[in-house]
């Protein structure tokens, strides 16, 4: 494999076959053919023989599975890229999928304004598949990072990004599970990377009581962010003017539910 090749981390842990069935074809489908699919498979008791047996009949050398031997999701991302072999490293969840041209349309922008790494706008789905929102996320990187200490400006399963910024400040943090994304954002913007993200609609994240955002475990998910922005502010100086606003008013944002900010964006015409 050349130095070209993007790796795809996809863990997968009690996975509904029909939405990992979409999304990996959304993967193998991609008019930018030279990509290998990273399947960190999580064991469970009951539903290993169905999911090898489903893996199987796609019939396809791009896709490796790997067993992950550590629980959570950081672990999971972290063992994925230890086996990756691309010099670019991209980003899918279970029960997402992509635009078939997400790949060419990202490295054709983040060539274009010389990023390391890059996201995209997204579609927020329900289980049938229904648009339920959408989010845009900012462009330029003088935006994401004005933003960053106020919300995280990625959309994490939309994530293209160089493998040497991984080789330069580590991995994926365990102790931020469910907000791991995060604090690596704030730890490679600290060390100069650039980032963007190009304005168009390449992924469709699937929104479920389960998922960590905007299910039932959003508080959870928000204490980890506080924690990043703390770690960002007193470990990796972000201590602007608006950061240290912005991480003042953190603290509310743990009352404010995913349906409530997202009525209050949409009343307001604001996008994250």
């Amino acid at each position: 494999m050349n130095e070209e090749v993007i790796s795809v981390i996809l863990p997968v842990f009690k996975p509904k076959l029909q939405d990992l069935d979409k999304c990996i074809k959304s993967i193998l489908n991609q008019t930018y053919k030279n990509l290998e699919i990273l399947i960190v498979y999580t064991e469970t008791s009951g539903k290993n023989d169905e999911f090898y047996s489903f893996i199987k009949k796609f019939e396809d050398i791009r896709i490796k599975i790997i067993k992950n031997e550590k629980i959570g999701l950081a672990n999971a991302l972290n063992t994925g890229i230890n086996n990756s072999n691309g010099r670019l490293i991209a980003r899918i969840d279970q029960d997402d999928f992509c635009d078939v041209k997400r790949f060419e349309r990202q490295l054709k922008f983040k060539n274009k304004i010389h990023a390391n790494i890059v996201g995209s706008w997204a579609y927020h789905i329900d289980s049938n598949g229904n648009i339920l929102h959408k989010t845009q996320k900012p462009i330029h990187h003088s935006e994401i990072r004005k933003k960053i200490m106020f919300h995280c400006p990625m959309t994490h399963p939309s994530i293209l990004m160089d493998k040497k910024i991984l080789d330069d400040i580590g991995t994926y943090d365990p102790k931020f599970e469910s907000a791991e994304d995060y604090e690596l954002y704030f730890r490679a913007m600290s060390k100069g990377y650039k980032f963007g993200n190009i304005p168009e609609y390449l992924v469709y994240t699937r929104e479920n009581s389960e998922s960590m955002t905007r299910g039932k475990n959003w508080k959870s998910q928000r204490k980890y962010y506080i924690k990043a922005k703390n770690r960002a502010f007193f470990k990796y100086n972000f201590r602007s003017k608006l950061d240290i606003l912005f991480l003042m008013l953190t603290p509310f944002s743990y009352f404010i539910s995913p349906k409530v900010w997202s009525k209050l964006k949409k009343n307001t015409g604001w996008h994250t």
